[in-house]
């Protein structure tokens, strides 16, 4: 048979044959990546830094009931293993990294001696005792009455003394362990384990600093006793041995340690986090006893910057910012070795201030955490946690002072009550006593927000005398341009751009509408009321004036903001933002009667023996200034006002004719940029146009005439298919084009759709070049399908579902009206509909098929040219007999 009418030419059968053989070569290296994966992955673990803590060796709790710590014995030779523990039968901890193959070490209680038995597991049998018995108690104490954790403490060489033996290593290694949480244990009687895991540790790290008493010989058994052989009795000896820590941490992953206390001096109403992770990402503690509803704090690392951010947690969404960012960091000790442990003090307030915060109480309460181990983390790229999980503390029990910590420069006391959150902001001007501090405004009341660390906002009503207008206060040390507005999402946000331009503060009212800039509103009712440095006050209307304003509430309203962070920023040139997202706010939670206030009394300067504490940076704000006036003669040529920074050290306000730079409107630049943005809108209109055209249409009409018409159009079912996915191509480059010049220069392929679409464009690009290698290399005679037209068969499935994907993706991205989203989506479900039926009524046809075969209770015929009369019925051979 072949693809089109006779006469057809054939290549050598020489290419082929060449390429069999490059096949079995990527198979080949396939295999030998998977190889050197499996005994890669275990060495690079092995090999990975010391995690140690900053202040001795650190403390890792696998287990609720079960915390481990290790260091080198005095004696150079051996390891010290303090185990501390609540289990009530045995425990076992050793080197290893599963239970198939470790040495280890059991430990339980007989007639209220401690005994330790050096094994070998073998997997989900006894561990057998192990020849040489190398190891011994050296101390102990016995449960502590508040925590019921009594101590162990266990010393045992750090060579192997046999081939079975594992020896330790100063480096991160993986151990086992496991218990059994149940009385009525003994030598004779071990049962199997309730609970077992692993983790790392690095027993090297660190010396023990206590010195030990060598052991008393072991005592000869009284009468009736005789010691098993392969175990070690211990001796009953003074407790020596301290607890790690004052306070108690709860290590719930070997790279995540927590503990908590009352702050000191607070009285129980604050309470101090202490973090010490490796995580390279983020990490969240919080309260609640679920992801579906907890109230935590979330951390990360941004540009050498510890950053704390105050959420609550819905399930499996990223946490909303909490509207009220009431933690804030005290202290930061980073680690003493590359990948150690970073400590980091967080405190926040025990009691719930707001509707969905949580409050601590002086009982076990369950708390959850999640992290995620990467390193591309910022404010506005919080991804998915790689690990999660709960715990159960009680945090107003721990009173006790936290454990030094050495760093280069002592941490200086943290403050008796909780501060505002530390954010990037300007340093309030040295004020005198002698001078009158400015009348509070409400604005100055309101909570700061920092929904990014270099971008904070407050909001509140503007006062008496201008009760229908809302302040903003937007701090920021972003170089390029900030905007802040009302809004779910970009597709639709009622938004204030704010950037300087030749020494002056601009703002420009605009409208956001998804992936384009944001068009100036064709009012201006923003006005600039002050600015500093790095802080600018705008003040607008809480009701929507026009059609596409969005009006303030007296309730939690989403906010949108974004920025961009670079040079050379004008009216002309806004690029595509660098960061974006989300947060929530009520602009008009302070009521316009506080504003009524009477000037404070100023504070005096502390006694000089006194340590004040720092006071948060604020911002300074100037009385009340009179309104400015409405009309346009302020405005630059693309809606934006223009405002002049006034010199360091004083505020600049609305009052002077200088306040504001008086620039005409030039209806010339405002007509060239309509018509740039209405150019932007069409071509973006056309590449949404055809990408549906060529992915939720033409693809899947090409894909059904290849699978399912080949035995209808013998010699027709080729050209079509080939017709159809040329046309394909050409939308699908055709609609990049048309997207790429509408797209700002430096964020193309940006998120996830463009991302996605760009590699759309690629696969296209060589599914048609394989299209034309495998017609090439047909072979008439053949008798089985190539592995290049299953390649290309898979390379083709997976672009027709992740077309249509990627446009419903297009549709999210644009912003397109529910009610186009659903026909569109109905068109293609009826597609796909199709597409099933006639794979369950036809099924997938090949070239190489017998010449009659029967499909359920249907017969195609694959030889048949057209025209031909098909077989009488008694001409059909059946399947079976073929």
């Amino acid at each position: 048979m072949t693809r089109r009418p006779p006469p057809r030419r054939q290549f050598s059968q020489l290419l082929p044959r060449s390429l069999r053989p490059v096949g079995v070569l990527l198979l080949t290296a396939l295999l030998l990546l998977a190889v050197t994966t499996v005994y890669a992955v275990p060495a690079a673990l092995a090999d990975a830094p010391t995690r140690t803590a900053s202040s001795g060796p650190p403390i890792t709790c696998p287990h609720e009931k079960l915390c481990v710590q290790m260091a080198r014995a005095p004696t150079g030779d051996a390891v010290d293993i303090a185990i501390l523990t609540s289990v009530a039968g045995w425990i076992a901890v050793g080197l290893g990294s599963n239970m198939g193959q470790a040495d280890v070490l059991m430990l339980w209680q007989e007639s209220g001696k401690w005994t330790v038995s050096h094994r070998h597991s073998t997997a989900r049998t006894l561990p057998p005792a192990a020849s040489n018995q190398n190891a011994r108690v050296v101390t102990s104490t016995p449960a502590d009455p508040a925590t019921g954790m009594a101590t162990v403490v266990v010393r045992r060489p750090i060579a192997a003394d046999t081939p079975s033996d594992l020896a330790f290593e100063n480096t991160d290694q993986w151990f086992v362990w496991a218990l059994y949480d149940s009385e009525g244990v003994s030598t004779s009687a071990l049962p199997f384990h309730e609970a077992y895991g692993s983790f790392q540790y690095n027993a090297l790290a660190y010396v023990a600093s206590e010195t030990v008493p060598n052991p008393e010989p072991t005592p000869t058994p009284a009468k009736g006793e005789a010691p098993v052989e392969g175990e070690a009795p211990a001796e009953d000896v003074a407790p020596v041995v301290k607890r790690p820590l004052e306070v108690a941490e709860k290590c719930v992953d070997p790279m995540l340690c927590v503990s908590m206390q009352v702050a000191p001096g607070s009285g129980g109403d604050v309470v101090d986090l202490t973090i010490r992770t490796s995580v390279k990402g983020w990490v969240a503690v919080g309260l609640g006893s679920n992801m579906r509803q907890a109230d935590v704090l979330m951390l990360w690392r941004e540009s050498g910057k510890w950053t704390v951010s105050h959420r609550h947690s819905t399930a499996r969404t990223l946490p909303g910012v909490a509207q009220f960012q009431n933690a804030n960091l005290t202290r930061v000790i980073p680690a003493d070795v590359p990948g150690g442990m970073t400590t980091i003090v967080v405190r926040r307030p025990a009691k719930a201030e707001h509707s969905l915060d949580q409050a601590f109480v002086d009982q076990d309460q369950p708390f959850v955490w999640a992290y995620a181990d990467r390193e591309d983390v910022s404010a506005t790229h919080l991804p998915f946690h790689n690990k999660r999980g709960k715990f159960v503390y009680n945090a107003l029990a721990q009173r006790g002072a936290p454990a030094p910590a050495p760093a280069p420069t002592p941490a200086p006391a943290p403050a008796p009550a909780p501060a505002p959150p530390a954010i990037p902001a300007l340093p309030e001007p040295d004020e005198q006593p002698h001078k009158k501090r400015p009348t509070p405004r409400p604005v100055d009341k309101a909570v700061k927000v920092c929904p990014h660390e270099r971008l904070c906002v407050r909001m509140a009503r503007a006062g008496k005398q201008h009760d229908k207008d809302v302040e903003l206060v937007v701090q920021t040390d972003v170089k390029g341009w900030v905007a802040v507005g009302l809004g779910s999402s970009m597709q639709k946000a009622d938004v204030l751009m704010l950037w300087r331009e030749s020494g002056k503060w601009a703002v420009s009212h605009r409208h956001s509408t998804a992936r384009l800039l944001p068009l100036p509103a064709p009012h201006a009712n923003v006005h600039v009321v002050s600015s500093t440095a790095d802080t600018v006050m705008l003040r607008r209307p809480i009701a929507a004036k026009h059609d596409r304003d969005m009006a303030f509430e007296n309730a939690t309203q989403t906010f949108v903001w974004a920025f961009f962070d670079g040079d050379n920023v004008s009216a002309q040139r806004l690029p595509f933002h660098s960061a974006y997202g989300t947060f929530e706010y009520n602009a008009l939670a302070i009521p316009v009667e506080e504003d009524e206030a009477a000037t404070p009394t100023p504070t005096p300067a502390p006694p000089a023996t006194t340590a004040a504490p720092t006071p948060a940076p604020t911002v300074t704000i100037p009385p009340p200034p009179p309104a400015l006036p409405t009309s346009k003669s302020g405005l630059t040529s693309d809606g934006s006002y223009t405002y002049e920074e006034q010199p360091e050290g004083s505020s600049a306000t609305e009052e002077g004719s200088d306040a504001v730079d008086e620039a005409s409107e030039s209806n010339a630049e405002i007509e060239l940029a309509d018509r740039d943005a209405r150019f932007r809108r069409t071509m973006l209109t056309v590449h949404a146009v055809v990408m549906s055209v060529a992915w939720t249409g033409v693809s899947f009409a090409g894909i059904s005439i290849a699978r399912f018409m080949k035995h209808r159009l013998p010699t027709k079912w080729f050209p079509l298919h080939r017709a159809a996915f040329l046309l394909v191509a050409a939308l699908t480059v055709t609609g990049t084009a048309a997207a790429l010049v509408a797209t700002p220069t430096g964020a193309h392929f940006h998120g996830k759709h463009g991302k996605l679409g760009l590699a759309l464009v690629v696969g296209t690009l060589l599914q048609t070049a394989l299209g034309f290698v495998i017609d090439a290399l047909f072979d008439t005679n053949r008798t089985r399908t190539p592995w290049w037209d299953k390649v290309h068969w898979v390379l083709g499935m997976t672009l027709g579902v992740a077309g249509p994907a990627n446009v419903f993706l297009g549709h999210g991205a644009w912003g397109t009206a529910t009610t186009w989203v659903a026909v569109h989506a109905v068109v293609v479900a009826a597609a796909v509909a199709g597409f099933i039926w006639a794979q369950c009524t036809i099924g997938q046809q090949h070239e190489h098929d017998p010449a009659v075969r029967r499909v359920g209770a249907k017969v195609s015929y694959s030889l048949l040219q057209e025209g031909q009369a098909p077989p009488t019925a008694n001409q059909i051979i059946p399947l079976n007999t073929m």
